[in-house]
């Protein structure tokens, strides 16, 4: 096989058909690709569904969605290891457009395809306009850093070469950028590849959407510990992102005192300057999605940073408690890793 689709698959009876009957009609030679659903310890009909499509089924207990990749990746044969989640369906010509900077250049190690949606709620409508404004970033590179699993393609040797997905990553946030950040640190080529489009589910409630980004920032304290340069930015990060973090925090401790409140003010301006790009960008989209994006970029930023804060509390815990039981080696949730960071 040239190609092996990757699907790490927990819980997903819900989505998972439609995005089999999606890779079943591919406009790549059937018999050039192979198709693995990594099962991660469902309890619903996930592998059953999975059995009715020409596909290889692999059963693993849960282990988070790193894990299972990294399953389904040792059991490919691929030479090119191309990856999407059970809740996106991929357009007939994903394969061949994912791979096409891969095939065209060997400095190239992995590409990135783009989200799209058929959502009509509000928050979907508003998550869909926050990737559009992340690819419009994207397009103007020639060169990326990072890829994330909804739409990828890695050249194997390139992914083993990098340790492939780090399965401490539990839950399904930042194992990407952890890989994409090490490709680019060994000498690799990333590239955007927007016309491989997978559709996507997006959270369908605020809610939802803020625990994404939680967990988002959460996360994200890990793979910063491994490359601390990239907290200045990224390719993928848009600038205005990074002052809305910056000024909605001041805003909350500025403005009880009244020896801050013009400071506060102040803050609150940048923060609404900083979402303008974004608001023009979902003006298209609608103009409750346009109306509604100051008020969740500043709840959206409050929760990026909790989750970064918490991170790194649990960072220095770890760390703490490596220093007095320096032999310790405890079970999965504890801080027993040679970083300081807790397992699970």
């Amino acid at each position: 096989m040239r190609y092996s689709v990757i699907i790490p698959a927990y819980n997903a009876a819900r989505d998972l058909e439609a995005c089999l009957r999606a890779l079943m009609d591919q406009s790549v030679p059937r018999d050039q690709y192979e198709v693995l659903v990594v099962d991660d310890g469902s309890t619903d009909g996930t592998a059953e569904i999975a059995g009715r499509y020409a596909v290889r089924v692999i059963r693993q207990a849960h282990a988070g969605p790193a894990s299972a990749r990294n399953h389904g990746a040792r059991q490919a044969t691929g030479t090119f290891l191309l990856f999407t989640d059970a809740d996106c369906e991929p357009v007939r010509e994903w394969i061949a457009e994912i791979v096409r900077p891969l095939e065209a250049d060997p400095t190239v190690a992995g590409s990135k395809g783009a989200y799209r949606t058929r959502q009509r709620g509000l928050i979907p409508r508003l998550a869909q306009v926050e990737f559009e404004e992340k690819y419009a970033r994207l397009r103007r590179q020639p060169f990326i850093d990072f890829v994330d699993t909804s739409s990828a393609a890695f050249r194997a040797d390139a992914f083993w070469q990098a340790g492939g997905f780090d399965a401490a990553f539990a839950a399904a946030s930042n194992e990407d950028t952890q890989l994409s950040f090490s490709l680019v640190a060994m000498g690799w080529r990333l590239m955007f590849c927007e016309r491989a489009v997978v559709y996507h589910r997006h959270s369908e409630s605020l809610a939802r959407y803020l625990q994404r980004k939680w967990r988002h920032g959460y996360w994200r304290v890990r793979v910063y510990q491994r490359h601390p340069h990239k907290m200045t930015g990224d390719s993928y990060t848009p600038r205005s992102m990074q002052l809305q973090m910056l000024s909605a925090p001041l805003v909350l401790l500025l403005a009880p005192l009244p020896a801050t409140r013009r400071l506060a003010q102040l803050s609150l301006a940048v923060f609404l300057l900083a979402t303008l790009p974004l608001v023009r960008r979902a003006a298209a989209a609608g103009v409750a999605v346009a109306a509604s994006i100051p008020a969740v970029l500043f709840i959206r930023a409050l929760t990026l940073e909790a989750g970064l804060m918490v991170g790194a509390l649990r960072l220095r815990l770890g760390r703490a408690l490596q220093r007095a039981a320096p032999s310790s080696s405890g079970p999965a949730g504890e801080f027993n890793g040679d970083d300081g960071w807790p397992r699970g």
